[in-house]
């Protein structure tokens, strides 16, 4: 028996014209299977359930507490370090005035100079735990923890008490960066940019000579008048840096606030490298300029 062309095509057509339905077939079914994985648990649950991070834990939808709770507890640790003539009612929530009431101190007390957001604890359900550092102009420090809550409107309350708490524990460093006196071939090129430098950049004086110690496009923003360099105090390496062509420097210095009087050790950490010499790339901690 023989087949012709025309019969083969014809064959083929019926084959995928199968393979085509069973296709659509495996699609619909898919489908129905998902709609059941809805009807079973359920629309909210699929949408509204808690993102979590790499570790598990869930994580609160919108953030709290933000950086507006975080000013609300700033505020409200001032205030209670230092009550305002009209009280603390507009920060505490329904009921809590009359016990979180301040009794004033007996003479003058003392003025919030400086409040900042220390740590903070997610309670869950838009409440958390925020902890104010307060400094007062007599030098003395509070640790405040006031306890936030947001409600459905997006307003912020006291929900509670505060409470006053404990500063972090002084750390007990020991080994840290392997720092080590300026060694190798370009030790006293490095030691003497190192010192020009910051005589150069300290007191605020001639741009051109500043641009001559650092890299070309180097992003070092000058430093503002006002300083005198009193002493050059030396200069180290950071081992784990120092290559032939790079290293990080540590560098001691000490100057005289000109208007003041005061005196002030300080220590900078220099990245420099070599070219055609050795140059400044960047003061560490400095903005850019």
């Amino acid at each position: 028996m023989t087949f012709s062309v025309k019969d083969s095509l014809k064959r083929s057509g019926r084959s995928l014209d199968r393979s085509s339905i069973g296709l659509r077939s495996a699609g619909h079914v898919a489908l129905w299977i998902a709609v059941g994985i809805v009807l079973i648990r359920g629309v909210g649950s699929i949408v509204s359930e808690p993102a979590t991070t790499p570790g598990g834990a869930a994580v609160e939808a919108g953030g709290f507490p933000d950086d507006e709770a975080r000013a609300f507890a700033v505020r409200f640790a001032s205030a209670y370090l230092d009550p305002p003539p009209g009280g603390l009612a507009g920060y505490l929530a329904d009921g809590l005035s009359d016990t979180a009431a301040v009794t004033p101190p007996r003479g003058p007390g003392a003025k919030v100079a400086w409040a900042t957001v220390a740590r903070e604890a997610s309670l869950g359900d838009s409440r958390a735990l925020i902890t104010v550092a307060v400094l007062t102009d007599d030098g003395t420090s509070r640790y405040v923890t006031v306890p936030v809550a947001r409600d459905e409107r997006g307003g912020l309350v006291v929900s509670a008490l505060p409470s006053f708490s404990p500063p972090p524990p002084r750390a007990a460093l020991r080994g840290g960066e392997d720092v080590e006196p300026l060694t190798g071939p370009g030790a006293e090129a490095v030691g003497d940019l190192t010192e020009r430098f910051l005589r150069a950049y300290l007191s605020g004086g001639d741009s051109d000579a500043l641009a001559y110690l650092v890299t070309p496009g180097a992003a070092v923003a000058p430093m503002p008048g006002g300083l005198a360099v009193v002493s050059f105090d030396g200069a180290d390496q950071i081992a784990a840096t120092a290559t032939a062509r790079r290293q990080t420097v540590l560098a001691s210095v000490t100057v005289r606030d000109r208007e003041t009087g005061a005196v002030y050790p300080l220590g900078y950490r220099l990245e420099v490298v070599k070219r055609d010499r050795w140059h400044v790339a960047e003061v560490a901690g400095g903005p850019r300029s």
